[in-house]
């Protein structure tokens, strides 16, 4: 309940959203308690409170409260309050319900006594804006698991939250390591097992579910199916083990391992799960002590932001630092690729750098073996892809490298290729790319490439971002080294960017981050919305056939008749980007949803409807 006697603690530049407290005094404090209509979310900081309003058959608008002076827009004010709505024209009878209730009850406060009251919230949380990590790894995006039905997580389509959490998938331990998993029966079984792969309810963006090579990450685990080389084992605690005790059990798989890594000299990872870090077993003390009599390394990973940063320190650091005390002169001319996974695609560039005389030492990251690390140093220069999720990686390897390192924007298309191919020979100490070269290269795919332009040209595809997934469109890092929209750009693609507002500055101020990547701005159209109403508007008016998310299967495209796109639609290159164009356009062309969108049409809960009809 919110006190009015309680002292708040109310941070500069720090959203909050409101519980149940601030839900249910607003709806009584505004008039709806007796009415179908009520206060669905609250948020506030120093500027301003959002309160979303709910009602009968889906409806919903948004109003604002601020300062007297603070918003023109404001529809009742007091002498110290000003209250305005967003979205469309409100419900006939809200007016005078609002203005009655707002002077009455909300007309003695000003606006730092209503900062006051809602501070006093007991289930009031931060609204933390993803992408900036500290050393430990606090901050790191938020995603529906932490969000579910709080604040705008309803317009959240770049599944920040959950690809952050599953990074270290992303370097396929259980294919580069033997996997120990302490803990019980469960933790071995969370992921679905059977014949064939499953299908991902987050499209992660370093799968090659949709570019086409077919293999996963724990494929091998997920198949449910024995395999010689044991890529999982676990320690399988029973209740009585955690009740009672049983630390032989970890002593014993420990020495199994090692007796193992003495045969295949796979490195070690062993993972400390949930269940003996709450029970408190030493368990990280045992680890160090059998990884000082094991033949292969011994790396361990527990619960914690700092495990998962630091896992691979010893090997990517001091391991790493011995092999480059211990090399010689590299040869000239040859580089290692670092962050660029094995693909059709990355072969392809490899093979076009021979035409220039470039020569590859060895691919690094997500591989990340022992003999690759020894291999580090026999390379006169580090080609590194960017990429914020290994960011943490690439630090631990360049960091007083004697093995110097360029970050060039990744090879998407024709022109970023070219610009590519330019930054590493300069940074080789070459001059200019032999153009003569470059155009006997590019004359090989034009035909093919005039074919897939031409599919693209007029045709539009669509974002639909909060202010903070902006980066996106702004930071190829964050997107997997991809240039959204250069690449999107350079095939002739139109985009429909639908951004979620909070007021004219704040849209100002999107706008332009977004426009200043523009080559063609008159292509491409900037639309707002405030609710989850207006989105679903939004994505049923627009033209483009297919919008963005990262979560495979979204409800708010299909019923809008609309495709999806991702990452994973991309590929690095000059052929890549023809299979790119050719993909896009195949998605642009295929019509499923929209001749069917009636049958995807959902309520507000999100279940189907149909004819009146409701699915479950």
């Amino acid at each position: 309940m919110i006190d009015s006697h309680c002292s708040p603690v109310v941070e500069s530049n720090q959203t909050y959203v409101g519980g149940g407290s601030s839900i249910v005094w607003f709806s009584t404090q505004l008039g709806f308690s007796n009415s179908p209509w009520r206060v669905r979310n609250v948020r506030w900081n120093l500027d301003h409170v959002e309160i979303l309003v709910g009602g009968p058959e889906a409806a919903e608008f948004q109003l604002t409260i601020t300062p007297v002076g603070a918003k023109k827009s404001a529809f009742i004010t007091t002498r110290h309050l000003a209250l305005a709505h967003s979205g469309k024209s409100l419900p006939q009878e809200i007016p005078a319900v609002l203005k009655d209730a707002f002077e009455k009850n909300l007309g003695p406060l000003d606006f730092n006594g209503l900062l006051q009251l809602l501070g006093t919230d007991p289930d009031k949380q931060p609204l933390q804006p993803p992408g900036v990590a500290s050393p430990l790894g606090q901050g790191q995006p938020t995603g529906q698991l932490d969000t579910w039905g709080v604040g705008d997580s309803w317009a959240d389509f770049v599944a920040a939250g959950e690809v952050a959490r599953a990074r270290l998938d992303s370097v396929e331990p259980t294919k580069l390591f033997r996997f120990i998993q302490h803990g019980e029966s469960e933790c071995a079984q969370v992921l679905p097992k059977g014949p064939g792969p499953i299908v991902e309810m987050v499209d992660y963006p370093w799968e090659d579910r949709i570019r086409g090579r077919g293999e996963l990450p724990y494929s091998n685990l997920r198949s449910g199916l024995p395999t010689e080389d044991e890529p999982l084992i676990t320690t399988d605690l029973t209740e009585t083990d955690v009740v009672a005790g049983n630390p032989k059990k970890l002593t014993d798989i420990l020495e199994h391992a090692i007796a193992k890594g003495d045969s295949d000299k796979r490195t070690i990872l062993f993972s400390n799960t949930c269940v003996p870090v709450v029970v408190g077993e030493d368990v990280e003390s045992v680890v160090r002590r059998y990884s000082e009599k094991s033949p292969v390394p011994l790396l361990f990973l527990t619960v914690t932001p700092r495990s998962m940063l630091n896992i691979f320190n010893d090997l990517l650091v001091v391991r790493r630092k011995q092999a480059e005390s211990a090399a010689g002169a590299p040869p000239k001319d040859t580089i290692n690729l670092i962050g660029y996974p094995e693909s059709r695609a990355v072969n392809e560039l490899i093979e076009m750098l021979s035409l220039f005389g470039i020569k590859l030492n060895i691919r690094f990251i997500p591989d990340i073996l022992e003999e690759l690390i020894d291999m580090l140093p026999n390379a006169a220069l580090n080609v590194v892809l960017p990429n914020s999720m290994w960011d943490n990686l690439y630090e631990q390897l360049l960091q007083e490298s004697k093995i110097p390192h360029i970050k060039p924007t990744a090879p998407w298309g024709i022109a970023g290729t070219l610009a590519w191919i330019r930054q590493i020979l300069e940074a080789l100490g070459h001059g200019e790319p032999d153009l003569s070269v470059w155009n006997n290269y590019v004359a090989q795919f034009q035909a093919q490439w005039d074919e897939a332009s031409a599919r693209c040209q007029g045709q539009r595809l669509g974002f639909a971002l909060r202010g903070r997934d902006i980066h996106v469109l702004t930071d190829p890092s964050n997107t997997w080294g991809v240039s959204l929209i250069a690449q999107l750009e350079e095939a002739g693609f139109g985009l429909d960017i639908l951004l979620l507002l909070k007021d004219a500055n704040d849209a100002k101020n999107r706008a332009g981050q977004v426009n200043a990547m523009f080559t063609y701005p008159q292509r491409h159209v900037f639309k707002g919305f405030m609710t989850m109403e207006m989105l679903r508007q939004r994505l049923a008016d627009s033209t483009a056939k297919a919008f963005y998310s990262v979560h495979t299967f979204d409800w708010r495209l299909t019923e809008a008749g609309k495709n999806r796109f991702s990452v994973q639609h991309f590929e690095l290159g000059v052929p890549g980007a023809i299979r790119t164009m050719n993909r896009l356009a195949d998605l642009c062309n295929t019509t499923l949803y929209q001749e069917y969108r009636r049958f995807f049409a959902r309520t507000e809960g999100g279940n189907l409807v149909h004819q009146g009809w409701r699915y479950r």
